[in-house]
């Protein structure tokens, strides 16, 4: 258990029905895994091993995809870090944090932005209520997560670096990591009793699942 993982969950967001998940990007001790999220089942399985596990999470904007994953089983997690959340502290004036913004500003490394990733695809025919296409992307998802991951994780030190400098880091580590957690939690108890109240979905967790990680990642916490 322990260790640190970078984590990237694409799916709608959805905050009137339970969230469609399209798949999760891992990056964990220098191996990437991509599980696809055509079968929910999967991601479940994936959120018991995070559940037995608790690695740190490391990511960009991970609020998001804590609340997805908690309709899939997710529990209580440790956030590592959070590039997005970093960046606000950093410089809580600026209107923008998207993850193609900062890589750019960072390192010239251009990554385009999220929601283009998702125009013209199934997800989004079903969010608009029309006929679902057969529209396997998945590897245009795994190639998008392995690029998001990196830059996320080469972020982080950089990060780190100038928050030690401002000696912000403890604004970062004992005020706003934590609270993302928790606003995913309020976010999705909200809806999820909701849905319970209504005989929609109540989230389980399955007894096992087959270990799909390696080696977690393993980066300084200061």
């Amino acid at each position: 258990s322990g260790g640190f993982i970078v984590m990237k969950v694409f799916g709608d967001n959805e905050h009137t029905k339970v969230p469609s998940v399209s798949g999760v990007s891992v990056l964990a001790d220098k191996e990437y895994f991509f599980i696809d999220g055509k079968d929910s089942g999967v991601i479940e399985g994936f959120c018991t091993i995070l559940n037995e596990k608790k690695p740190a999470i490391m990511g960009h904007d991970l609020k998001k995809d804590y609340y997805m994953l908690k309709w899939y089983g997710l529990g209580r997690v440790v956030t590592g870090f959070d590039t997005a959340v970093a960046q606000y502290v950093l410089d809580p004036g600026r209107s923008n944090y998207e993850m193609n913004v900062l890589g750019e500003e960072y390192f010239r490394e251009s990554i385009a932005p999220e929601k283009e990733l998702y125009e013209g695809s199934g997800q989004i025919q079903m969010s608009l209520g029309l006929p679902e296409e057969d529209d396997d992307r998945s590897e245009e998802f795994a190639e998008y997560g392995l690029k998001w991951c990196a830059l996320s994780a080469q972020m982080t030190l950089l990060q780190q670096a100038k928050l030690e400098e401002e000696k912000l880091t403890g604004v970062l580590y004992d005020i706003e990591l934590p609270l993302i957690e928790v606003m995913a939690a309020m976010e999705f108890e909200g809806f999820s009793v909701a849905f319970s109240d209504s005989g929609g979905y109540v989230p389980f967790i399955p007894e096992k699942y087959n270990k799909i990680l390696g080696d977690y990642i393993s980066l300084p916490k200061q």
